[in-house]
């Protein structure tokens, strides 16, 4: 909206009086225009009248304001230079404290180095010796035979490998762990499979081989075409809200969705609120993260949507199940 115009007049003086003088305005007074020995008489003149220049009070002014504040700023630096010296030294003792001590419960044996943990993955993709099995993987209850089969044919299901990529270490509680990501192109749909190294008791590093292929038991076939009543799955945990069928009380039921690369939808899994189960889930999840993989025992519930399951039992927080790895 445009701005009323707004006029500019000339405000006039008051009328002139009889006997008024001319007016005439301002005089501009031209520099130099006071002859010397009149200014030498105005400046004496003024410092016997004890008055002072505006100048002069302006820039003491500024100069005592300045001095002011620069004190002030010294006075709460100096106060608080302690507290934030403490609270630095602080934070910095307890993160060497606490690496400390991680260091002493789960380091007992060195980690590969980037260089050496992807060529053990590399080896263990390229291996088709069922004898050379045992030394380079955690197989559980899966023969030689078997492990060297499903790397036979890793190729056609997941395409030629683009990338295999370090990502350092992945420690879970007591338990050493270092991963993997081995990428691959299945014609144009990019794949990735997380490798998860692990030491046995004398500290030879494995891969191990069912968080590699996130196996499941029974299979995925089983459990949603041939409805398995219960099973084993590998997955990733994200909190969700779908409540319906026989889990549509969401004041009973914590509601999570379930999803894995190998299916094309996701599964609901369902576990009573203020269960241990449910503080096992709500465990997977940090402040920064909303979701993690964890290996989870599931069951079907009468009334429930194919796709719904009562999550029975958090195995492990992660595609490692101790147990069936490690020592």
């Amino acid at each position: 909206m445009k701005t009323p115009d707004i006029r500019r007049g000339i405000v006039s003086s008051h009328a002139r009086q009889n006997g008024d003088s001319a007016g005439i305005g301002k005089v501009a007074r031209v520099r130099g225009s006071l002859p010397t020995q009149e200014k030498q008489r105005s400046r004496r003149r003024s410092e016997r009248d004890g008055t002072v220049s505006p100048k002069k009070v302006l820039l003491w002014s500024v100069l005592l304001g300045s001095l002011s504040a620069g004190v002030i700023a010294v006075t709460l630096l100096i106060w608080l230079a302690p507290n934030i010296s403490t609270n630095v030294e602080d934070d910095g003792l307890s993160q060497q404290s606490s690496f400390e001590d991680t260091a002493r419960i789960i380091s007992k044996f060195p980690s590969p180095s980037g260089d050496e943990s992807m060529a053990l993955v590399k080896r263990v993709i390229e291996n088709r010796d069922p004898a050379q099995v045992d030394a380079l993987m955690w197989k559980a209850s899966h023969s030689p035979e078997e492990v060297v089969d499903y790397f036979a044919g890793r190729e056609q299901r997941d395409g030629p490998i683009q990338s295999v990529r370090w990502l350092s270490s992945m420690d879970s509680g007591t338990l050493l762990m270092d991963g993997v990501m081995v990428a691959s192109d299945n014609k144009g749909k990019r794949s990735e499979r997380l490798a998860i190294l692990t030491p046995d008791s004398e500290g030879h590093w494995k891969m191990d081989f069912d968080a590699f292929a996130r196996t499941v038991s029974p299979s995925w076939t089983e459990l949603l075409e041939k409805g398995a009543e219960k099973a084993q799955v590998r997955v990733m945990v994200i909190p969700d809200l779908y409540y319906n069928a026989s889990f549509a009380d969401e004041n009973q039921w914590e509601c999570f969705a379930l999803t894995t690369p190998d299916l094309d939808e996701a599964l609901h899994g369902y576990c009573r609120k203020n269960s241990d189960t449910a503080a096992a889930m709500r465990s997977l999840f940090t402040a920064e993260n909303n979701s993690g993989r964890a290996t989870l025992e599931i069951r079907r519930v009468a009334g429930g949507e194919l796709r719904q399951f009562e999550i029975t039992k958090v195995i492990a927080k992660d595609w490692l199940v101790p147990s069936q790895s490690s020592p």
